[in-house]
């Protein structure tokens, strides 16, 4: 219905070229910027640690330490809880500080935390309430590496 029934409200800038070799210059001159590059791994390799514990956890938390539905839905909670947490106190600490100087040491802790989870699960040196414990604080990591508005209202 929008196509046919509502007008186009601004005209295509002829200055900007949808070929895609046009489009692949211009990726490749965003992807020379070194920040960007930086950023971008750093994020993507965050991010993809967010995904594994969200696909992961239910089999280590349900099969492998025996939780029930209902308790794990209370342990993803509360993982979940530290990550909005330190999302909120990197809001408050970006007030004072940049995000260049907190999130290469989010980063540092999360990296620490990651390996821990991964060697103390191939010695099984670890019970759930220490994966708990660090799990919380990996993702925690990562709300300090998602992207924050300096000023919240």
């Amino acid at each position: 219905m929008c196509i046919f029934l509502l007008p186009e409200s601004k005209q295509p800038a002829p200055d900007y070229s949808l070929a895609p070799a046009s489009i692949l210059q211009k990726f490749a001159a965003v992807f020379k910027q070194p920040q960007f590059v930086i950023y971008t791994f750093a994020s993507a390799f965050t991010a993809a640690g967010l995904y594994a514990y969200v696909a992961g956890s239910p089999h280590v938390f349900m099969e492998v330490f025996g939780a029930s539905e209902k308790l794990y839905g209370w342990i993803f909670a509360m993982i979940a809880g530290a990550l909005i947490v330190a999302t909120q106190i990197n809001a408050q600490i970006l007030r004072v500080t940049s995000s260049e100087k907190i999130i290469p040491r989010a980063i540092l802790f999360q990296t620490v935390a990651g390996i821990l989870l991964f060697v103390g699960f191939a010695y099984n040196w670890w019970g759930m309430a220490s994966s708990i414990v660090l799990c919380s604080i990996f993702l925690a990591c990562q709300g300090f590496t998602f992207p924050t508005p300096r000023h919240w209202p």
